[in-house]
């Protein structure tokens, strides 16, 4: 059975117990030297030494970190072996407990159903054992833990959030006990709580908005956070909250990324500390790109059947580290429901942050109507993210029918049935264009008798285009000769300029 820490240690004492994603390649130079001395200074029993906390915590932090960037090595093992060997009973050593095993994909219920008894059922939150008063730290942390092992009952997490919401503070911090001040610390730790709970199970935006303003406003000069001078964990707690409370940071990230870099002793850690250097570990892993589809666009948004055009995505990087060989890959339907890939990946070299390029194919389509591109950047997800949720984008085309024109005899009205023989009238013609396509410039001609038989050419007319479904009115001149009987026939595209999809509609 373990001592619970005493409060100096309690108070440092973070905890993260969040979704990490593998981190593929660590692109900030601190972090592979940080991450040898945190291997290093693992004891042969598998936990990591109390320096400025307990072994308990320090071996809990370091375990997060060592998953983001080795999760199957035998450090993370060994590690998670001591960790889950150990008898625990309060509620934040039982809440790290729970993360740790369901991270590694273990069983935890029975550690659940002893934290879900530890909890206050008249207030809702947690204090350290059942019958202790409740604490906003203790809260926070099972919290974490219920989110780390899915549990879903609404009414047990709505009550807990709703105790820790209505104790924020005016500044947008969180104190210890009511008439604590707020602190970098329980700010920084609750607020990337509620950022895993926010949208998903509860609304918590206005929360989250109000404890970034008071983690905002507590950056010291030297770019870190906490009583000045700055400390090392306040400052890799409060960066990992800011960017995963999905707020815009960029504007004080670089400078907490140097205080922590420029931190760093020389044999590779944060303080000769285990749980530090974990935190500082597991900060700037948080420093990462995300790319995002901006927009898709096409040079031709209604192309014809067969007609090659490019098709162009406009890839943007919104988050705090550069990303380097991204591949963007296009598909015609969306990927996650069977969509094919159309064209080759197209690969960007480069993108810093808060810039964005283009990528794009030739592409023609088979089959009119209407179609789905999608376009996916990193579809292998082989660089890490500060999210993958806007990777994806998607435009439609519309693959049109083949020009199609037509005249016809209703269309076709003469200003007089009965003129003079020598004496001009007028003749009033429709010209419809019944595909979808454009059609091009064309020629009309009007002949005095059917051309196909040996009538006689009267006139010819120049049409600038339709466009698809249009319907043009013109007028053309006439002058007939000879008395008696005469038929009028008008012939759209007489010089077959124009593929169609047929000319049977072409005279009348």
């Amino acid at each position: 059975m373990f001592k619970r820490a005493s409060r100096l240690s309690f108070l440092i004492g973070s905890f993260l117990m969040f979704l990490f994603t593998s981190f593929a390649s660590a692109q900030i130079p601190q972090i592979p030297t940080g991450l040898r001395w945190l291997n290093s200074a693992q004891t042969t029993t598998g936990n990591w030494p109390a320096v400025e906390t307990t072994e308990y915590y320090s071996t809990s932090a370091a375990l997060d970190a060592v998953y983001v960037f080795e999760p199957t090595s035998s450090t993370y093992t060994e590690g998670l072996t001591w960790l889950s060997s150990q008898a625990v009973s309060p509620t934040d050593y039982l809440s790290r407990r729970i993360a740790a095993l369901k991270r590694a994909g273990m069983d935890a219920s029975a550690e659940v159903e002893v934290l879900l008894y530890y909890r206050d059922l008249v207030v809702g939150g947690w204090g350290t054992h059942k019958g202790f008063d409740d604490g906003i730290l203790d809260t926070t942390l099972a919290l974490q833990a219920l989110r780390s092992a899915n549990y879903s009952d609404f009414g047990v997490l709505f009550q807990a959030i709703n105790y820790l919401t209505s104790n924020q503070k005016n500044d947008g911090g969180w104190g210890f006990k009511d008439d604590a001040v707020s602190n970098v610390y329980l700010t920084a730790t609750i607020l990337q709580m509620l950022a895993s709970y926010n949208n998903v199970t509860f609304n918590v935006q206005s929360s989250i908005d109000k404890a970034v303003a008071y983690l905002l406003s507590k950056q010291n000069a030297d770019g870190g956070f906490g009583s000045s001078p700055s400390k090392v964990y306040e400052s890799a707690l409060a960066l990992d909250a800011l960017i995963a409370s999905g707020s815009n940071v960029s504007a004080v990230v670089p400078a907490t990324v140097n205080y922590l870099t420029t931190s760093q002793s020389a044999n590779g850690s944060w303080n000769d500390d285990p749980y530090s250097t974990a935190l500082a570990l597991r900060a700037l892993a948080s420093v990462r790109p995300n790319l995002s589809v901006a927009s898709v666009s096409f040079t031709n948004p209604m192309p014809r059947e067969g007609e090659t055009i490019t098709l162009t995505a406009n890839v943007r990087n919104s988050g705090y580290d550069s990303a380097s060989d991204i591949v963007v890959r296009f598909y015609l339907g969306d990927p996650s429901a069977g969509g094919m890939q159309i064209g080759v990946d197209q690969i960007l070299p480069s993108l810093s942050v808060n810039s964005s390029s283009q990528a794009s194919i030739s592409q023609s389509f088979t089959g009119t109507g209407g179609k789905t591109i999608f376009v996916v950047a990193d579809p292998d997800n082989t660089i890490s993210e500060t999210s993958e949720s806007d990777n994806k984008s998607s435009s439609r085309i519309w693959v049109a029918t083949e020009p199609d024109i037509a005249v016809y005899s209703e269309d076709l009205k003469p200003s007089t049935y009965v003129p003079s023989a020598g004496t001009a009238f007028t003749l009033e013609y429709k010209v419809r264009n019944l595909g979808e396509s454009e059609t091009g410039a064309f020629t009309i001609s009007l002949y005095d008798g059917d051309p196909a038989s040996g009538g006689t050419l009267l006139q010819t007319g120049n049409i600038s285009g339709l466009t698809g479904t249009e319907v043009r009115t013109g007028t053309i001149g006439v002058t007939l000769r000879g008395d008696g009987a005469h038929t009028l026939y008008l012939v759209a595209d007489s010089g077959n300029q124009i593929t169609e999809l047929t000319k049977a509609s072409n005279i009348a």
